[in-house]
């Protein structure tokens, strides 16, 4: 009986993890300060906001206005990026504020629906600019 109480409370708990999709790749003979700049540029266009910036550590995080949903509180777009080693990982998530109840983050990948358009314009420039498709990798957090 012990035993089962506490296979269930496990899988409870195993049931309540996080998983974080990493994009990984390389972006060919582009310096970090080429990648570093591209994204910010790109980010900028699709009206994010640099919350910060670190050439030297080669790490962006931004994201948009809170857009303020009926049924869902204020939505926040994120994108981070980080080149370590002459590879590039994004991360792309969904933050929801809905009164006190903060919401974990919605991390995205390749299961997302195409009209999730701050997602996939701007996931599709930085593979177009870099000349490779990004891995999709599921991480435990």
């Amino acid at each position: 009986m012990k035993k089962a109480v506490l296979f269930l409370i496990m899988v409870f708990i195993c049931s309540c993890a996080t998983y974080i999709y990493k994009h990984n790749g390389e972006c060919g003979n582009f310096t970090k300060t080429d990648v570093m700049s591209y994204f910010t540029t790109l980010l900028l266009q699709h009206g994010f906001i640099i919350k910060y910036s670190d050439e030297k550590i080669g790490y962006i995080h931004a994201e948009t206005m809170p857009e303020l949903s009926f049924m869902e509180g204020n939505v926040y777009n994120n994108w981070d990026l980080q080149f370590i080693n002459n590879k590039i990982i994004l991360i792309a998530y969904q933050i929801k504020f809905a009164g006190t109840n903060n919401q974990f983050p919605l991390y995205y990948n390749d299961n997302i629906r195409e009209s999730e358009i701050w997602y996939w314009e701007i996931r599709k420039a930085i593979e177009e600019y870099c000349g490779k498709t990004f891995i999709v990798e599921k991480i435990k957090k």
